[in-house]
């Protein structure tokens, strides 16, 4: 029983090394990337280097999240920094 036991966990082991990762099986994926303020731009872009680097196969798309003065009144992140975090699901933002 033991054995079994340790067999299949060895399997799995084994077949998940095997398996590339989801990003990579996908290929190219987008990233919203948000520099910030301060020191966030200099951040950013070591974070971007050391990703090139390594051969990560992202796109990036610099969105700024300076508060706009929308309708009303109301402040608010700008449209495109929206549409762009809906549409990749993954954003980066610096400090």
């Amino acid at each position: 029983m033991a054995s079994n036991v340790w067999r299949s966990m060895l399997s799995h082991v084994v077949g998940a090394a095997k398996r590339p990762t989801v990003c990579f099986r996908r290929g190219l994926q987008t990233v919203t990337l948000i520099p910030g303020d301060g020191i966030g731009p200099e951040i950013s872009v070591a974070v971007m280097k050391i990703f090139e680097a390594a051969k990560v196969p992202i796109q990036w798309e610099e969105r700024n999240v300076t508060a706009i003065q929308g309708p009303g009144g109301r402040w608010m992140i700008p449209p495109d920094c929206k549409e762009s975090m809906d549409r990749t699901l993954i954003g980066l933002k610096g400090r």
